[in-house]
């Protein structure tokens, strides 16, 4: 009677285990990072103007939704030196993540920019790298603004 107790509460206890664990592969890119953002964009009026981005440094911490219905997802919170706040959520696939796509404003030269950021990482070993896709619009002078090479690095600290 006493062993099939414990052999009863094992095999609950194992249940229970394999019930709250998340995929590896999300749990291989959760984690704080230091991050670093560089690029260019084109500016289209009649002279196309290619600006480059300022650098943005900051912080990125990466956590898993852990819901039934979203095991892959992640929150990503960018964390920009002297900047403000703002998150992104994504998929996991194998090495991949995909990022939801998501808006903030860039100050640049000659306007502030609503954009449209969407992109995806990939991680190799302890570091993340990031392709982002702008696209977006001046508040002031309404002219278009496309990304041309928007990376980030990140590395886990």
């Amino acid at each position: 009677m006493m062993k099939t107790r414990f052999f009863i509460s094992l095999f609950v206890c194992t249940l229970i285990l394999f019930g709250c664990s998340e995929p590896e592969t999300v749990r291989m890119v959760t984690g704080s990072y230091s991050y670093k953002t560089s690029g260019n964009v084109k500016i289209d009026d009649s002279l196309q103007v290619t600006l480059q981005l300022p650098q943005e440094i900051g912080q990125l911490s990466i956590i898993s939704v852990r819901d039934t219905e979203n095991k892959d997802s992640v929150i990503l919170t960018f964390n920009p030196l002297g900047g403000q706040v703002f998150t992104a959520t994504g998929n996991v696939v194998g090495k991949n993540i995909e990022i939801t796509p998501f808006s903030r404003y860039l100050n640049l030269e000659m306007d502030k920019y609503k954009v449209e950021i969407s992109g995806e990482a990939t991680r190799y070993d302890n570091t993340l790298v990031f392709e982002w896709t702008y696209v977006g619009k001046g508040l002031v002078t309404q002219l278009p603004l496309e990304s041309e090479n928007v990376t980030t690095i990140a590395q886990i600290n």
